[in-house]
């Protein structure tokens, strides 16, 4: 598994993928050839910097604790929405599980 960090990734993705919603998060799926990678999005509408982070490093450790699907040959982004910063962990586990089962 390896993180989108260059825009160019980022705008490769939103161009040529499809969209996955979920209740906490939006999903943008594009099928590659060269393994998972990632990257996550929080807006400033999530709330401040804490919370942004916090959104973030749960994500983070959930595909840690979830390597089931780092075997599919795709690229996501993961879109955090506003009341995503009030989520409980479980909620979030809850809510990435149903979407990452979606990915054909």
């Amino acid at each position: 598994m390896r993180f989108i960090k260059k825009s160019q990734e980022y705008s490769e993705v939103f161009s040529n993928s499809y969209r996955l919603s979920g209740l906490y998060f939006n999903l943008r799926v594009k099928k590659q050839s060269d393994g998972f990678a990632v990257g996550i999005i929080t807006g400033k509408k999530t709330g401040n910097a804490v919370k942004r982070n916090l959104v973030k490093r749960r994500v983070k450790a959930y595909l840690r604790n979830h390597t089931e699907y780092s075997g599919k040959n795709v690229k996501i982004v993961i879109i955090s929405n506003d009341s995503t910063a009030s989520a409980s962990w479980n909620e979030i586990c809850m809510d990435l599980d149903g979407l990452m089962k979606r990915i054909k």
